[in-house]
């Protein structure tokens, strides 16, 4: 019957392989936040240098807004030319914990990397075939080994670096639904049986650092906060005409946490003189939003009963969620919700 019709479309391809799509190929699309300019932080370029020559998988951790996905998306940027680097989102702007994301599943996060690798050229793709974690961790290796030789024949010192970021995020959403996490089973796979060639970096908030197991050791690196040089750099890269003792304020507020200090340049008067030796943290800042959130929405004639309803909706949904759907979704006025959307999604 095809005698004298041979040619094979992308959409037979797809089907041939059970796919409902190409993104079934790439099912964990990265959603990194802009970041403004980068500043360039000897102390943690000296650190990123160091990474080809790790042997053991390298746990990067820092508090909350200090910068763990900076320094994954600028080792990246700096290590890409002299070796191969695949980077994970594992945070997706915040779509991890959707029901149809699952970027933390082993059929997911596998076949993403190793497909990004295999649009390197350095191996084969890789389909879940409905294949259990067991398996897809061996098929990955084999394309990790595949990978790696192919790295070294064009050049004997180059490395295969996977950067993973946010994994505390996907191994505690996998413990919630009583799933296992592909990045956790990389990790002590890897740290138990290291691929020479392969190195493994991930990140991750300092309160969830992974268990320490002594039969797959790792090393950890603290992000530092900004020094007051730094601060000084990333203020004058935003602002005009800065003065010291607005440097030092910010700094003194911020204890050089650059989400902290994002948050002080959205109005000059957090700089003033009158705010020095006042500090600020992100969890404060959050529930000072949060706050005024919901004096606003009282303000529009909210009820209680609304606002507790909301904010139950707010810690247990998943982002995004759009504001008109969560409103007919809880019964709640769309007036409520937009008074935290506006005042909070700079923050969040």
């Amino acid at each position: 019957d095809g005698a004298t019709n041979n040619l094979i479309t992308r959409t037979d391809v797809i089907a041939a392989l059970g796919l409902q799509g190409p993104d079934d190929l790439f099912p964990c699309a990265p959603r990194f936040p802009e970041t403004g300019p980068l500043l360039a932080r000897s102390s943690i370029d000296s650190s990123i240098s160091e990474i080809p020559q790790l042997t053991r998988p390298l746990v990067v951790h820092a508090k909350g807004g200090v910068g763990k996905t900076v320094f994954m998306r600028r080792a990246e940027k700096e290590l890409q030319s002299a070796h191969s680097v695949v980077l994970f989102d594992s945070f997706g702007g915040g779509a991890y914990r959707n029901l149809d994301d699952g970027r933390h599943l082993p059929r997911n996060g596998f076949v993403h990397i190793a497909n990004q690798m295999a649009c390197l050229q350095l191996c084969d793709p890789l389909l879940s075939g409905g294949a259990d974690s067991g398996a897809l961790l061996k098929a990955f290796r084999g394309r990790l080994s595949q990978a790696v030789t192919l790295v070294r024949k064009r050049e004997p010192g180059r490395r295969l670096i996977l950067l993973i970021d946010a994994v505390d995020n996907a191994i505690e959403h996998a413990r919630s639904r009583s799933e296992e996490c592909f990045s956790e089973i990389l990790l002590e796979s890897l740290g138990t049986n290291p691929i020479p060639g392969v190195v493994l970096v991930v990140s991750c908030r300092t309160h969830r650092l992974p268990p320490r197991r002594s039969e797959s050791p790792c090393e950890y690196l603290e992000v530092p906060a900004f020094s007051a040089i730094e601060t000084a750099d990333f203020l004058n890269a935003r602002l005009s005409d800065v003065t010291d003792i607005e440097v030092r304020v910010a700094h003194s507020r911020s204890s050089g946490n650059p989400r902290v200090l994002e948050y002080l340049l959205t109005d000059r008067s957090l700089l003033d003189p009158s705010e020095l030796n006042r500090p600020l943290e992100v969890e404060a800042l959050l529930a000072a939003r949060i706050d005024r959130a919901l004096a606003e929405a009282r303000i529009r004639s909210s009820t209680e009963a609304e606002l507790q309803t909301l904010l139950t909706a707010l810690a247990v949904l998943p982002p995004p969620v759009p504001v008109k759907d969560l409103a007919e979704a809880l019964n709640v006025s769309a007036a409520a919700i937009e008074s935290f959307s506006v005042d909070l999604a700079p923050l969040l």
